[in-house]
């Protein structure tokens, strides 16, 4: 009985090993003259990723949620915290030319290193709010600070981002 069943393990890992030599030598081929650049060059979608910045707001507690991501052409928003429901409205090219005016003010690279004024968020106090600037495939996020009390190196940007809010969305 010893002896079948150790023949028919030997058998087994026989096979199994020539699939799997099959298979990697089918992963192995290659289409002729195809480049995965050649694919990615003609892509508009891909190349706007990489240059478009924008910049997000994010507010969040036990009973509210905001997003507010602006971008030079677009402003999206939602109240949804799982963000499967989204609108998307213009954004106007003044706000946008302040956002970038404001943008060149502060260091980017340093966003993760703020603190927070307040700890109101600490104890139900106030919103968790974060902050990001996104400059292509790279995004640069501000640790939480209290909604309505950012960090004194970005308060005039979030402001703006508050007042398009208040006047674009009009929510």
């Amino acid at each position: 009985m010893k002896f079948l069943f150790s023949l028919f393990t030997v058998a087994f890992l026989a096979m199994s090993c020539n699939t799997s030599k099959e298979n990697m030598n089918a992963n192995n081929v290659k289409a002729p003259n195809t480049k995965p650049t050649d694919q990615i060059k003609g892509t508009k979608e891909i190349s706007n990723y990489y240059t478009t910045k924008s910049i997000t707001y994010t507010t969040r507690s036990r009973l509210t949620f905001w997003y507010i991501d602006i971008s030079e052409s677009y402003i999206t928003y939602s109240t949804d915290p799982y963000l499967k429901e989204t609108k998307t409205v213009v954004c106007n090219k003044d706000d946008w030319q302040a956002i970038k005016r404001l943008l060149r003010e502060i260091d980017t690279k340093s966003l993760a290193t703020l603190k927070a004024p307040t700890e109101k968020r600490l104890y139900d106090g106030a919103a968790h709010t974060t902050f990001s600037v996104r400059e292509g495939d790279i995004v640069f996020v501000t640790p939480t600070f209290d909604e309505g009390e950012p960090p004194a190196q970005i308060k005039k940007l979030v402001n703006k981002v508050l007042s398009i809010k208040e006047n674009r969305l009009k929510l």
